[in-house]
């Protein structure tokens, strides 16, 4: 049955119980699957048992499923099962079952780290240095320090397959893993520090990359806890920023310098102006889903969510103080409507009336074009002045009319080269953001409108 959902990364059968609201359990044999894309399946059915009783999902809420692994393992949800679908038949025995949707899964029952291994998705790999693999053939890793620990990100055992499938069918997959020494480190740490490398790792490779796995080792390599997540993944897209040409020596170093350089920092603005939001969304307009238009419109909406941010931040959204003009704005009004007296008189005119009313507390708020200027100066990004400007046209143009500045709506070329611009634009105000003063990212593929 979970076949219909491609092949899985990982795939256990066990036995244990479904608990319920109510405080009753089920008893159950099932399987558990991840998918490559992080998705969680498990597929349980009834078994006999003294003291349980029959699976009723429809009319009872099923908190947690737990139970142990056919190697012995101990196996538990983390977080509510969702059902997913109900009676499911198996051909095979003539019996039934339910199919649930879970969001996180621990197997196993220690806590003697050594060593914590994450799994990845959609890392297209850049490796510099040589390792035997599991496999016993010679693979590239690349070697990378953050904060002072020293990591490896690798290529998993079947990588070619893996990538193969990627190139055939942008599907989701994973392809690499993060080891983490975590003996004398707190584990949630290394979460944390897994998520910012693979928020940095998405914008440097232009797709989205994430862990779905994590397991833990103790100091004798054996595994301890395993913990599964259903964590976001898209399907794969390899406009890059960083590090585009991976089989040219000259670039192989640019992912690893990049990602130690900017680590530290990218940390900072994720506190203080969630930038990781920013970066997820110019992701996703590079994914290829929907019209140009649209993709520009998301691009423009990552650059105002940060800018906003960054506004509210400092202070800066305002003109004047907001309770200096609060004491002011009735005085405007008065003004407002005494100019357009004429126009605005009597009972007909009421609405009118109040949309001046609301323009006038309008006025102390200061401009995209202006906080963005400010932005660019107060955090050295190093955007110029004409990148702005245009960057301003087509976003004013987008927001109000859903089109690109010009009139080119029989001119495909040129407004797949808006696109370009916009695209190359959000990827500098990253980069600068990050510390990165390279400026010579263009997007000038020659692509066809089909492959964006």
């Amino acid at each position: 049955m979970l076949e219909v959902f491609g092949k899985p990364f990982v795939d256990f059968a066990g036995s244990g119980y479904i608990a319920f609201s109510d405080g009753s359990r089920s008893a159950i044999s099932f399987r558990f699957v991840q998918l490559h894309n992080g998705e969680l399946f498990l597929l349980a059915k009834q078994r006999e048992e003294a003291g349980c009783v029959p699976i009723d999902c429809i009319n009872n809420s099923a908190i947690s499923i737990s139970g142990i692994l056919d190697d012995r393992r101990v196996f538990e949800t983390r977080s509510t099962p969702f059902l997913k679908s109900a009676q499911i038949s198996f051909p095979d025995s003539g019996s039934s079952g339910f199919l649930f949707l879970l969001t996180d899964v621990a197997i196993g029952d220690g806590e003697n780290r050594g060593t914590t291994r994450f799994h990845l998705t959609n890392l297209i790999f850049v490796g510099t240095e040589k390792f035997v693999a599991e496999n016993g053939s010679y693979m590239l890793y690349l070697p990378i320090k953050i904060l002072g620990l020293k990591l490896g990100i690798y290529p998993v055992s079947d990588y070619k397959e893996q990538k193969n499938i990627i190139d055939a069918t942008r599907q989701s997959r994973v392809t690499a893993f993060v080891e983490i020494p975590t003996n004398d480190w707190n584990i949630f740490d290394a979460k944390i520090m897994m998520d910012n490398l693979c928020w940095l790792l998405s914008f440097a490779r232009g797709t989205k990359i994430n862990w779905i796995c994590a397991t833990g080792f103790n100091l004798d390599n054996k595994i301890t806890i395993s913990e599964y997540r259903s964590a976001i993944t898209w399907n794969y897209t390899g406009l890059s920023a960083i590090g585009s040409q991976p089989l040219e020596s000259e670039n192989r170093l640019e992912l690893m310098n990049f990602i130690e350089s900017s680590y530290e920092l990218f940390s900072n603005l994720r506190k203080e102006y969630s930038i990781q939001e920013t970066i997820d969304t110019i992701v996703f307009a590079k994914i290829g889903n929907g019209f140009l238009e649209f993709r520009g419109m998301l691009l423009s909406t990552a650059i105002d969510g940060f800018r906003a941010r960054w506004a509210t931040k400092n202070k800066r959204e305002f003109i004047f103080d907001k309770a200096d003009f609060t004491k002011r704005k009735s005085k405007l009004e008065k003004a407002v409507v005494a100019t357009f007296e004429s126009l605005v008189n009597g009972d007909s005119n009421k609405d009118k009336r109040r949309q001046l009313y609301e323009k006038v507390k309008e006025l102390n708020r200061r401009s995209f074009f202006d906080i963005l200027k400010e932005l660019n100066k107060s955090m050295s990004v190093g955007l110029e002045d004409s990148q702005m400007d245009h960057f301003k046209d087509n976003r004013n143009e987008l927001v109000h009319s859903g089109r690109f500045s010009g009139n080119r709506d029989d001119d495909l070329e040129a407004y797949k080269n808006e696109f370009w611009k916009i695209l190359a634009f959000a990827d500098r105000l990253i980069l600068g953001l990050l510390g990165d003063s390279r400026k010579g990212l263009v997007w000038t593929r020659n692509l066809r409108i089909s492959d964006l």
